[in-house]
């Protein structure tokens, strides 16, 4: 596992979010992985794709990190939530095992845990799934900006100080760090491309 003794201005991380979808069509939605020097050099951008609340996230998360040529410089793997493509949830323990990085979790928003099991019970794997979600436990609020509401991260075999720390190394103006940020334009765009060929 690495481990971090000094968070440097220009450490590299991968932001990894998904691609909107439609959930009566699509089977497959697309995730995007980020990778950034500090909070100012886009260095190399990973695709991956998943199905629609399917199982596959935590896999091919692994696959893309360990897969990228940026590996050996990585440090750190944000992910946005724990469910891609609808309610496919990712394991972040597995993933920062069996990639060797501490994981970050960061949302914007509280979840609604009650919502979420409810929304996971129509699903085949419920258990699965659900065990997951309370293995992970429960978001911790941070102020990243004093007038802003707060972000809720999951830190993973990172302690909550330096998860912090990476988290302000790696944002420049928004209170999401870039590699999230960007992920997030990238597979908002891509999925907008793909709609309009499709159509056309």
């Amino acid at each position: 596992m690495v481990k971090i003794r000094e968070v440097k201005r220009e450490i590299r991380v991968i932001g990894i979010d998904d691609g909107p979808f439609d959930p009566e069509k699509d089977r497959r939605c697309i995730l995007i992985g980020a990778i950034y020097r500090g909070g100012f050099s886009l260095e190399g951008v990973e695709t991956a794709i998943v199905e629609v609340d399917g199982m596959d996230a935590t896999d091919k998360i692994v696959k893309m990190v360990v897969g990228s040529k940026h590996m050996g410089q990585l440090r750190t793997i944000m992910l946005s939530g724990i469910t891609f493509a609808g309610f496919n949830v990712a394991d972040p323990y597995e993933i920062s095992e069996r990639t060797g990085l501490p994981v970050i979790v960061m949302i914007e928003k509280e979840p609604d845990i009650e919502r979420i099991k409810r929304a996971l019970q129509n699903l085949s794997n419920f258990k699965a799934r659900w065990q997951i979600i309370r293995k992970t436990g429960k978001p911790l609020p941070i102020r990243v900006q004093p007038r802003r509401r707060p972000l809720y991260i999951q830190p993973i075999n990172i302690s909550l100080e330096q998860a912090k720390e990476v988290i302000e190394k790696t944002r420049n103006r928004s209170a999401v760090p870039e590699p999230l940020r960007v992920a997030h334009l990238i597979s908002s765009a891509m999925a907008v491309l793909a709609f309009r060929l499709a159509a056309s």
